[in-house]
Order: structure tokens, then C-alpha cells, then sequence
């Protein structure tokens, strides 16, 4: 969070945008709700390396976001991914092979996959641009534009 924008351009349901000068932050999340069987402390389906059966099943959610009133030039577009697919230790945690002793290596090898996950490109943005992005279930993702 500590990249949001002091300025709130839109909101809704799974995003919300923001800006500061010369850059526009656009938050992205798939929330998926636990269960009801969870709800009410049925944790059956809940063991140490199967964490995602307690939550109701997801689809993907694409976005496609059009920016008004644009400064045309060139912009940098960061894009940062936090997800079961990278930058989760527990999902990292499971690729490894859910090892139960590690060792000091290991445990600086998984701190090192849990940053959240980073593709920078160049863009020519005219006034008018559209953000597209596809978030899986239980993945926020941040997209920074900023003017070159």
C-alpha cells in the first residue's frame, strides 16, 4: 500500500485506482471467500500443505480499464503480482516440496521467491488508454504508470 496515490480516481468491485503526481496506481485482487463449513470452525478439509479447499471456488476476473484525460507520451508500466503462481512462501513453500526441517539455505532461498513478482515495459499512451490484466483467485496484482 505504500505506493497508493494520495488522489482516488475510481473504485469498485475487485479495484480501486489512485494517483500522484505523474504516476496512476491501479490495485487489482480476485478475494475469494472461505466457506461455510469454515465459517463455523469445519477445518476438514484444512491440513498443513492443502490451504486452498476451505475457500469457495473462484474464476478468474479480467479487467479492462480505460484511462481518460492522459498526458500523451511515453510511460513506464510496473506491474507486481502477489498469487499462488509467485511471491506467496506458502505456495513457494509447496514447490519446494513442503519440506518439514530446512535448512538456514532453504529458508533464504524461499525469502528470496516471496517478493512479489515484477514485468516493466515502455508504452505510447495517447489521452485515452486501456489497462487490460487477467488476476487468478487469492492474487492481487499493482499496476504503476508512470510518465516517462
Amino acid at each position: 500500500m505504500r505506493y497508493a496515490g494520495s488522489g482516488l480516481i475510481a473504485e469498485g468491485d475487485g479495484y480501486f485506482i489512485t494517483s500522484s503526481k505523474g504516476e496512476i496506481q491501479i490495485f487489482l485482487y480476485n478475494y475469494c471467500h472461505y466457506d461455510t463449513l469454515y465459517r463455523y470452525r469445519h477445518t476438514t478439509h484444512l491440513t498443513q500443505t492443502e490451504r486452498y479447499n476451505v475457500f469457495n471456488i473462484r474464476n478468474t476476473r479480467q479487467y479492462h480499464i480505460r484511462l481518460d484525460g492522459l498526458t500523451p507520451g511515453v510511460y513506464t508500466e510496473r506491474r507486481y503480482s502477489v498469487g499462488p503462481a509467485g511471491g506467496s512462501a506458502f505456495d513457494e513453500w509447496l514447490n519446494m516440496g513442503a519440506p518439514k526441517d530446512m535448512r538456514p539455505e532453504e529458508w533464504s532461498y524461499l525469502e528470496g521467491r516471496s517478493l512479489p513478482l515484477l514485468q516493466m515495459r515502455s508504452l505510447q499512451v495517447t489521452a485515452n488508454f486501456v489497462v487490460n490484466a487477467v488476476v487468478q483467485p487469492h492474487e492481487v496484482q499493482l499496476i504503476r504508470l508512470t510518465v516517462k
